[in-house]
């Protein structure tokens, strides 16, 4: 198995949750999901709207970053242990000793 870094194998799954009653710009963003950018990058961009959230500061940036979003970003990191040369170690191991 060729050396991965831990960065390989971690994927971060951005998600935006818009708050009930909000505007139609953050309602059309709900349950949108990201999952091509990483949580090093100062902002999460989206396609069509660009720059919509700071990953730094963790605060929005829809209605030009005023603080007046209520909308929340939820980032779930999925970890794929079999692109960590460790786990082939230890995946070969374990079969050895059963």
């Amino acid at each position: 198995m060729s050396k991965n870094s831990v960065a390989d194998a971690v994927t971060y799954v951005f998600e935006w949750e818009s708050q009930p009653n909000s505007c139609l710009k953050c309602a059309s963003l709900n349950r949108k999901q990201w999952m091509n950018q990483t949580i090093d990058q100062p902002t999460l961009n989206d396609d069509v709207l660009g720059p919509i959230w700071d990953l730094n500061a963790d605060r929005s940036l829809m209605h030009g970053g005023s603080g007046t979003c209520r909308c929340h970003l939820w980032v779930r990191v999925e970890i794929d242990f079999s692109k960590l040369e460790s786990y082939s170690e230890l995946q070969q191991l374990t079969t050895r000793l059963t």
